[in-house]
């Protein structure tokens, strides 16, 4: 039965996943914009702009990342065999490891050198560190630190979705139900954790496992495998829904903290409603293919070219961080946009080069 559900995705299918997976891309570059954190939520409308799109909407772009995994994944469940899972395990270490470490000494380097550079104009000399210990806190290895270029923790995340992978597969498998209490037992974990840890946003930065976003990876391959369609009655359910996560976070967490209202939205059933939203609107978009081929370099490369306007700022005396709505969009289309075109004539000219950095599309 699931070997006929799981079946290949139209190209109208195809298409319609490229758009919303580049307009995630685009939303989580905008989370990395530069912005004074002291302005959220302030009487302004730069305040009201970062408390409802830079806290809010845009929050909703990493959990679709992990739902599209799932979802692209789930296609191998039904035939898993242990040599077929070594073979897709070894795949996704060099499409996600790979570029993992690879970008990660990328940016540490240059910005190492460019530590180097500014000392040396200063007068005040420095030399650049190698040694063991600054390599291994650049990449970011589980249990020691983040890794420098700090959203590539997606990638090193998704491995452990991908080790975990037959476990899922074994239990979803079993059937809808079976799925269905998976998914909702993960997110109770989840919920829970947040009560000891809300502030790190779930995620574990020793070992970046993330086990809301393993709750949404777990959700796009019970979809991919019982697809779900969505009725009059599906969406009139959505509120009630709502409600009851609403009520286990406040459960959860102490009332009458100021944290509730955002766990409330970021981590309860408005990120699904928001993210169903921008898919069926996403038949109606257009978006430049190149950006649609090159979601995974812009995910690479936002950090290292925020970091350079960063620096050539300060040489200005410009803060990037003060520049407003109309400076924040600006900002995200154009880094946006600019990862993309390099991403592209990386690939086309260095194809070796972009497989190593980027995993390959």
């Amino acid at each position: 039965m699931t070997r006929s559900i799981v079946s290949a995705i139209s190209s109208s299918h195809s298409e319609q996943i490229g758009v919303f997976k580049a307009i995630c891309a685009a939303m989580v570059v905008s989370i990395h914009v530069p912005i004074q954190t002291s302005l959220i939520g302030e009487h302004s409308l730069y305040g009201q702009w970062l408390a409802v799109w830079h806290e809010g909407v845009a929050r909703l772009a990493v959990p679709s990342f992990f739902m599209l995994s799932g979802y692209f994944v789930a296609r191998h469940l039904p035939d898993l065999t242990l040599r077929s899972y070594g073979v897709l395990l070894l795949k996704k270490a060099k499409t996600l490891l790979v570029p993992y470490v690879t970008m990660n000494l990328a940016f540490w380097m240059l910005a190492a050198l460019s530590g180097v550079f500014a000392a040396q104009v200063s007068g005040g000399g420095k030399d650049m560190v190698w040694g063991l210990r600054q390599i291994v806190e650049a990449i970011g290895l589980p249990g020691v630190s983040q890794p420098i270029n700090f959203a590539l923790w997606f990638l090193r995340c998704l491995m452990y979705f991908m080790v975990l992978l037959p476990v899922v597969g074994c239990i979803v498998l079993q059937g809808r139900k079976w799925a269905i209490a998976l998914v909702a037992g993960v997110f109770a974990a989840s919920q829970l954790i947040f009560t000891h840890s809300f502030e790190t946003g779930g995620v574990n930065w020793q070992t970046g496992f993330d086990i809301y976003g393993f709750c949404w990876f777990i959700t796009g391959i019970a979809f991919r495998i019982y697809p779900v369609r969505i009725t009059l009655k599906t969406v009139s359910l959505m509120p009630l829904a709502i409600i009851v996560v609403a009520v286990f976070g406040l459960l959860c967490f102490r009332f009458g903290s100021n944290w509730t209202p955002v766990v409330i939205w970021k981590y309860s059933m408005m990120i699904p409603v928001c993210a169903y939203v921008i898919w069926r609107a996403s038949t109606a978009i257009r978006i430049p293919t190149v950006v649609k081929q090159n979601t995974m370099p812009i995910y690479c490369l936002q950090v290292p070219l925020f970091f350079v306007f960063g620096v050539v700022a300060a040489k200005l005396h410009f803060n990037l961080a003060g520049t407003g709505v109309a400076g924040y969009c600006v900002m995200a289309v154009a880094v946006t946009l600019i990862c993309a075109f390099v991403a592209e004539g990386v690939r086309r000219y260095f194809p070796r080069l972009s497989a190593i950095c980027f995993g390959g599309r």
